[in-house]
């Protein structure tokens, strides 16, 4: 079972198994997510709104410095399950 991960913890602090959150949500993070290093590269993207621009080499539409508002808030509902699970 998971704990609770607070909204200022890092990226590097949330467990693997946080990240099936993902399946049937985003396709980009949910097939790598038994891959550490790479599931934590794309959800700073995620995090940032450049996820889908940045995998697809840059062939989707750019959102300029603010990134895709889309993925933000994704990114933003992610982070809001982690810190509304019960405490450990």
């Amino acid at each position: 079972m998971l704990k609770s991960i607070p909204l200022e913890s890092p990226i590097s602090k949330i467990p693997m198994q946080a990240y099936k959150w993902f399946i049937g949500k985003e396709p980009l993070i949910a097939k790598v997510i038994q891959n550490k290093p790479e599931a934590q590269i794309r959800l700073t993207w995620l995090s940032e709104g450049s996820l889908h621009y940045i995998i697809s080499q840059h062939q989707t539409k750019y959102f300029g410095p603010g990134g895709n508002p889309a993925e933000k808030e994704l990114y933003k509902e992610f982070r809001l399950y982690l810190s509304r699970l019960s405490p450990m």
